[in-house]
């Protein structure tokens, strides 16, 4: 990308709209133009710990936004966070028409942290394991199937399979493999394939192609108790919240490494820090009352 072997790379394949970025932490800026990292995409953050000298790489997701940002900004975010120091450059997975949806990152960033801390080759920065998102068990393993074929070649999945995926995807174990694959059997989703030569005997399953096609147009059924919480904000529309707060959010904020105002004792600590936050980060100055108030309902 930049003439220098190693700087900017991309990569991608023929026939497949999956594109692969590495990025050395330097040379961000020289990316700004891509449009496809303002995408949604899933990264990997590669670097060496200053105390202990081990290899270490943070794995993480990241949305597009409405404001036409997305993994580039995320990894902007990471290199002006202190504790992320470590990281010299990124991996990037995206797609060419931005078809990466909320369970899709979701479901690879679990993937590729419990694929690297099987692996033991780096120490995984990830505090908490990532979530898998809401896929339902059905799902879960249509979207595994889907990735292993893609990965490893695999066309060919058992009941045992099933098992691996759960234990990869750091999910709790289904109770019953054969029915779940028998169910999916039945929507047309998966079908009967003979056993992959050198493989133990038993009942052997390929994705069809009404299943592919399931995966790759896949939309996430919206969670209804999310839909209850989002309720609330959507009345505040009488507000009237300055220009300079209407566009901002929690990541532009930097939220995560201030304390967490929701758990401030009282209104006062909750409404002093909000507006620390925002002239903290030089986001804003001034503040109505409308202005607080969009701040702490929309915001925080």
């Amino acid at each position: 990308m930049d003439g220098d072997a190693t700087g900017c790379m991309k990569a991608t394949i023929a026939n497949w709209t999956c594109v692969a970025y590495r990025i050395p932490r330097t040379s961000l800026d020289l990316c700004k133009d891509r449009d496809d990292l303002k995408q949604s995409g899933v990264y990997f953050l590669f670097g060496v710990d200053d105390q202990s000298g081990d290899n270490v790489v943070y794995i993480g997701q990241a949305g597009a936004r409405k404001n036409g940002e997305g993994i580039l900004n995320r990894l902007a975010e990471h290199k002006r966070n202190p504790d992320k120091d470590y990281w010299t450059e990124a991996v990037v997975f995206t797609t060419s028409n931005n078809s990466f949806g909320p369970t899709e990152i979701s479901y690879l960033e679990n993937r590729f942290c419990g694929m690297a801390q099987n692996a033991k080759r780096y120490t995984v920065k990830n505090g908490n394991d990532p979530t898998h998102g809401t896929l339902s068990d059905q799902d879960f393993t249509l979207f595994a199937a889907y990735f292993d074929e893609n990965k490893n070649g695999v066309k060919a999945f058992s009941s045992d399979s099933v098992k691996q995926y759960y234990l990869e995807g750091r999910r709790p174990a289904y109770s019953n493999n054969s029915e779940l694959l028998r169910q999916l059997a039945r929507k047309g989703y998966i079908m009967d394939t003979n056993a992959p030569e050198g493989a133990k005997s038993g009942k052997y399953y390929m994705l069809t192609d009404d299943g592919i096609a399931y995966i790759e147009a896949y939309v996430l059924k919206e969670n209804a108790e999310e839909k209850k919480k989002a309720r609330p904000r959507a009345k505040k529309s009488g507000l009237k919240v300055s220009e300079t707060y209407v566009a901002i959010n929690a990541d532009v904020l930097n939220a995560k490494k201030y304390p967490s105002i929701k758990t401030l004792s009282g209104p006062k600590e909750q409404v002093i820090m909000a507006m620390y936050i925002v002239t903290n980060e030089g986001k804003g100055e001034w503040f109505t009352v409308d202005d607080v108030i969009h701040l702490l309902v929309n915001i925080f």
